[in-house]
């Protein structure tokens, strides 16, 4: 099965020319196009700043889940509609014209593909969706 339909595990890239990247447990982690995404362009986006703190910048001024268009449709499964939204992004911003074994550099990560601001959206949408599938289970 190939890396593309494998969520990008076993898609070979690099990421600013490493094959490694650190994560917040500051253990280093394989670059794959999949782990470039959860770890690299996370740290990078992150900085310095500590992971609670980091989730405070990422939520600005939101307060709550009620009302915001990313929980909206999807009728009574919005996790089939939220899985078709990612699926989506992924070959449009992600995969976009990835080739394996290339090295993601700027013009990727902040340019033309603006990984670093998907992934700053996707971060608060999915905080998002999990508040409201919280509240939805266990009120």
């Amino acid at each position: 099965m190939s890396g593309r339909l494998r969520g990008g595990n076993d898609f070979h890239v690099k990421y600013r020319g490493k094959s490694q990247c650190p994560t917040f447990s500051g253990r280093p982690t394989r670059v794959e196009l999949h782990s470039a995404w959860d770890a690299c362009l996370v740290e990078e986006l992150a900085g310095d700043v500590d992971p609670k703190e980091f989730a405070r910048q990422l939520l600005g001024d939101i307060t709550s889940f009620k009302d915001r268009p990313e929980v909206q449709g999807g009728g009574d499964t919005p996790w089939l509609a939220w899985g078709d939204d990612s699926h989506a992004l992924a070959n449009r911003v992600a995969f976009d014209s990835s080739q394996q074994n290339e090295d993601l550099e700027d013009d990727y990560i902040k340019g033309k593909g603006d990984a670093l601001n998907v992934v700053r959206q996707q971060l608060l949408v999915a905080g998002i969706r999990l508040a409201f599938l919280l509240d939805q289970n266990f009120q």
